[in-house]
């Protein structure tokens, strides 16, 4: 079950970071789908929870429970995801692994590029994707393609546009 969650600022915006807290677990920040919150995936991150994680879903500006704006764009979003990861490796440490679904996803692609373009080593980064199409494009044998997978199905028209 989550905790409250804890209101945080970013350049992008008000938003909320929701925790399923695992002290000394790897912890696994979940960017949830457009306009949805985390408690819409209490299933999935209550099962990554029981399977050893710190789970910590973001309410990101303008989603979910977090303070209403008019407008948010994807590099709002983005600046939501790396105030979390400052504040989750502030408070819990261990290793970071980002997660997330559909627009979720999306945005989790181009915050894992962003790191990886200032230099942190893959190693230190893995990210899961369900239901996104790729938004980050770069050769293969790039490092981004050697810390993130995507899960699609192939009747989801958003993953063939």
């Amino acid at each position: 079950m989550a905790h409250a969650p804890v209101q945080l600022s970013s350049r992008g915006g008000d938003f909320l970071l929701e925790a399923r807290e695992n002290p000394g677990a790897c912890q696994l920040l979940f960017y949830p789908g457009t306009m949805a919150c985390p408690r819409q995936y209490d299933v999935l991150l209550d099962a990554l929870r029981e399977a050893g994680f710190g789970v910590w879903g973001l309410h990101l500006a303008g989603h979910g429970q977090s303070p209403r704006r008019r407008i948010f764009s994807p590099r709002d979003l983005v600046e939501n995801g790396l105030a979390a990861e400052r504040w989750i490796l502030s408070h819990a440490g261990s290793q970071l692994v980002l997660a997330g679904h559909s627009q979720g996803a999306a945005v989790m692609q181009i915050y894992l590029s962003r790191l990886i373009e200032r230099g942190v080593r893959p190693g230190y980064l893995s990210g899961i994707g369900f239901a996104s199409p790729s938004v980050v494009y770069r050769r293969k044998e790039d490092a981004a393609e050697e810390c993130m997978c995507h899960f699609m199905s192939s009747d989801d028209l958003i993953c063939r546009v």
